[in-house]
């Protein structure tokens, strides 16, 4: 692709135009999630049960001390040996915001479908500290529709 070469106020001109736009899309986003955040809540009944580095852990006990929970669902899916870049670079930031997180009060907790000494393997080779948790074997991935089997649409 060619560029066209403009003057540096021509140049200046299209940049102010773009960041225009790009303000526009950032108020778009801020108004899309808070309407994300005054979703519905529903009461979760079943009796997840993950397997951590340390034993098995409860949903509930994902939490910690605090009274809210953010889930990364991380793609690593058993059997595989792909590891999600998307999902590397995003939780490549996480132990630096825990921070901020827990002052919030809120805990954060990674989940992968994938056996737990696959994603231990991956965390240690990554040097990652957050918490990450196995749900294989359990429903959770596909009750919350971020997993699916090849018959689910």
């Amino acid at each position: 692709m060619q560029h066209p070469i403009v003057s540096r106020d021509e140049w200046l001109a299209a940049r102010k135009a773009l960041l225009a736009r790009e303000r526009a899309m950032t108020h778009e986003l801020d108004a899309l999630r808070a309407e994300r955040r005054q979703l519905p809540w529903v009461r979760i009944d079943k009796p997840y049960v993950f397997a951590g580095p340390d034993g098995p852990r409860t949903l509930g006990e994902l939490f910690g001390e605090r009274s809210q929970l953010a889930i990364y669902h991380f793609m690593l899916t058993p059997g595989s040996d792909h590891i999600c870049p998307g999902c590397s670079f995003t939780v490549d930031h996480v132990d630096a915001a825990r921070q901020h997180f827990e002052r919030a009060d809120l805990a954060f907790a990674a989940v992968s479908r994938a056996p737990i000494a696959r994603i231990e393997e991956v965390r240690t080779r990554m040097g990652w500290a957050f918490p990450w948790v196995s749900s294989h074997g359990n429903d959770f991935n596909f009750d919350f529709a971020v997993s699916f089997t090849a018959e689910a649409p």
